[in-house]
């Protein structure tokens, strides 16, 4: 949404992606109320920052911080905004059909409370979430999903996930669905080859 403060102008951007739960003021001139640099997640082992910055009228720079112990990563990502935003279908949904990284994650209004993440190439799904205010993180292999230490996990990842109203038996019955779509090799190698032309045309 494009605003302006006398002759100053900028925008506000609301969920600029579904993992900022926050709006976001980027101003033409980077002075208040111009959201400058902050902290969007944090763990033992990664903390993660975000800035956005007015690029020209097409485009924000949206930069990324991410710290790992002393490696300093930075990079950016770029927003349109010459036009209104369309459809969520027609630029979330349709890109998260074919993205190899899959997630299912619950947010309260301070950010992530719990969540489970896959490179699908891969044959590991990580659960996190806080446990007597200890966060746990584990990896499982998707072969072993219906095993009892398996469900064990499950039930404590349920209990963390909060008030999303999911139970263990739904959450099993998602990850069953989701081994038999990475054991077809051809939809796979399908899907591989779409996330790389979506990437390449990027």
């Amino acid at each position: 949404m494009k605003i302006s403060i006398g002759l100053r102008h900028g925008y506000i951007l609301f969920e600029p992606g579904y993992h900022v739960t926050r709006p976001i003021i980027v101003m033409d001139d980077g002075l208040y109320p111009h959201t400058s640099w902050f902290l969007q997640s944090s763990n033992p082992k990664a903390m993660k920052e975000y800035c956005y910055e007015v690029i020209d009228e097409k485009f924000i720079s949206w930069k990324v911080r991410e710290t790992k112990g002393e490696i300093v990563n930075e990079w950016a990502n770029l927003i349109y905004v010459k036009r209104a935003f369309g459809k969520c279908l027609n630029i979330t949904e349709k890109r998260s059909l074919c993205y190899t990284f899959k997630s299912l994650v619950s947010r309260n209004e301070k950010g992530i409370v719990a969540g489970m993440y896959c490179l699908m190439n891969t044959n590991t799904i990580t659960l996190f979430y806080t446990e007597n205010n200890v966060r746990k993180q584990i990896k499982m292999k998707i072969d072993l999903i219906e095993s009892d230490l398996t469900e064990q996990n499950l039930k404590k990842f349920v209990k963390a996930f909060g008030n999303s109203k999911m139970t263990l038996k739904q959450l099993q019955s998602i990850l069953k669905a989701f081994k038999k779509i990475l054991e077809d090799k051809e939809f796979m190698k399908q899907m591989m080859l779409l996330d790389e032309w979506i990437e390449e045309d990027a």
